[in-house]
């Protein structure tokens, strides 16, 4: 096993993937050293979370294309599948006879952003949230889509007319409090948002970080008062601990969510549905961005575990973002930010 702490001897590959097997196919010749770059970013509503850009001489066919970092060290050497994305030729240039092409790498969920669902289509109640969003997704995507674990909506959820597909998947996960992880071959993961630390950046981790941390945090879209309401009934719960930063107490005025599409799951009340929710909405997101070594396994939505020392942080924090830059070694600068409850129903 490298260890990217220290120094390693880095080739770059890029293979052409076979859309019915999900394998390697052949190698692209032609693509400029240093020019790759990947970005992973789990923000807003519904994430695509993968893009990135190459550079290539020549012509670039429109396909999926598995990006590849072979590393030595002491005589060991190991391959990791850094991403897999959709390519399609963006522009290029010609520079003394030679045609050099930009393309630009899409999701691999991509296909569920462009393709719309049916008017009036629905999640039915008793379903399990997980296997649906599977379902829907596998109507379009070409990769590979993984479901571990799963829960029940109580109640039917019906999609906007004319949602995309993706927005119809996450909304369905987002009821279970299930996310989705790409892997560096493609495989789309529908998991449970993660609790287990998939890197640690404690004393010994630090030697994966270069030095220097940005810092972030804003309560001012916090509410303290939620409302939702159903065909039969109203839940309206209140933060007025005056404990609570974000509280009607502490704040002096009230900040309402109004939910007219409530989602509980697993048998929750709509009243503990709403508690639930407006505990999930007072949480600070305290952000840290940094930048380390490669590591493996590390993807938007894992927990990052840290400590004072390393980047001002004792405890877990959770992947936002990630910049990849694929030239001499992959190096990756991350956003991530700690989970500060402001009030707990």
């Amino acid at each position: 096993m490298i260890d990217y702490s220290r120094s390693y001897v880095s080739r770059w590959r890029v293979y052409r993937v076979n859309e019915r097997t999900w394998l390697n196919g052949e190698p692209l010749d032609g693509f400029v050293n240093g020019s790759i770059s990947v970005t992973r970013d789990a923000s807003g509503d519904a994430p695509r979370i993968e893009s990135g850009s190459m550079e290539v001489r020549g012509e670039l066919p429109r396909g999926y294309y598995r990006i590849v970092m072979e590393s030595d060290q002491d005589g060991t050497t190991t391959t990791d599948n850094i991403a897999t994305l959709l390519f399609e030729t963006s522009d290029g240039d010609e520079r003394r006879g030679v045609l050099w092409t930009k393309a630009q790498g899409q999701s691999v969920l991509y296909p569920a952003y462009t393709e719309r669902i049916a008017s009036g289509e629905y999640a039915p109640a008793g379903v399990d949230g997980a296997q649906y969003a599977a379902r829907m997704l596998r109507r379009c995507v070409k990769a590979p889509v993984v479901v571990d674990g799963g829960f029940v909506i109580n109640s039917q959820i019906v999609h906007d007319f004319g949602a995309r597909i993706l927005e119809a998947v996450w909304q369905v996960l987002a009821a279970g409090g299930f996310v989705i992880q790409i892997h560096g071959d493609g495989e789309i993961h529908i998991l449970p948002m993660p609790t287990v630390p998939a890197l640690v950046l404690d004393d010994t981790g630090a030697e994966l970080l270069t030095p220097g941390t940005k810092y972030g945090n804003s309560t001012a879209s916090i509410p303290n008062r939620y409302r939702a309401e159903d065909e039969l009934e109203t839940a309206v719960v209140v933060n007025d601990d005056p404990e609570s930063s974000v509280s009607t107490v502490s704040r002096g005025y009230i900040f309402d969510e109004l939910d007219t599409s409530p989602c509980p799951v697993d048998g929750e009340t709509l009243e503990r549905y709403a508690a639930r929710r407006l505990e999930e909405l007072s949480t600070l997101e305290e952000t840290r961005e940094y930048s380390r070594e490669w590591a493996r396994g590390v993807y938007p939505f894992s927990v990052v575990k840290a400590s004072a020392d390393t980047i001002g942080v004792d405890g877990n924090l959770r992947v936002l973002s990630q910049s990849i830059e694929c030239s001499h070694g992959a190096y990756v600068t991350e956003q991530a930010y700690r989970e500060v409850k402001l009030w707990q129903a």
